[in-house]
């Protein structure tokens, strides 16, 4: 299973991202916020989980392509 978290889908992405880990999704992390975005990626890769970040406005088109 595969996921996509981003700020607009949840306030903080972080827990639902973890949660959704926790019960074997591959969690690709979406916002514009790189730094937070990341840590949060690099936090679960080094629990085991299978996370990666892309810097990216879901709002736009153009970001989807």
């Amino acid at each position: 299973m595969s996921a996509l978290a981003s700020d607009a889908d949840f306030a903080d992405y972080s827990e639902m991202a973890r949660l959704l880990c926790e019960n074997g999704a591959k969690v690709f992390i979406l916002d514009l916020d790189g730094e937070k975005g990341q840590a949060t990626a690099d936090a679960l890769r080094a629990e085991g989980s299978e996370a990666w970040f892309i810097r990216c406005d879901v709002t736009s088109e153009a970001d989807w392509q």
